[in-house]
């Protein structure tokens, strides 16, 4: 992984992302997720450090106009 690549991901990961706890198994992995608007974003997080996509899915909430997609790695 280049330098540039650990460095966008840590700030799009900081910014928009969450970690998750195992919630009933505590032997389950962290999972790590990311939901956005722009489907580019995830495909490049997908690239660099693998997981998952999931999407589009339908916009959300009241304000919601947009599709959603959302990029997930469990470490």
């Amino acid at each position: 992984m280049l330098r540039e690549d650990a460095a966008y991901l840590g700030g799009w990961i900081e910014g928009e992302g969450c970690f998750l706890p195992p919630t009933r198994n505590p032997y389950a992995p962290l999972r790590v997720k990311v939901t956005v608007c722009d489907e580019d974003t995830v495909w490049r997080a997908k690239s660099i450090f693998g997981g998952n996509v999931y999407g589009p899915m339908p916009p959300g909430g009241p304000l919601g106009k947009k599709d959603r997609w959302h990029w997930q790695v469990n470490g």
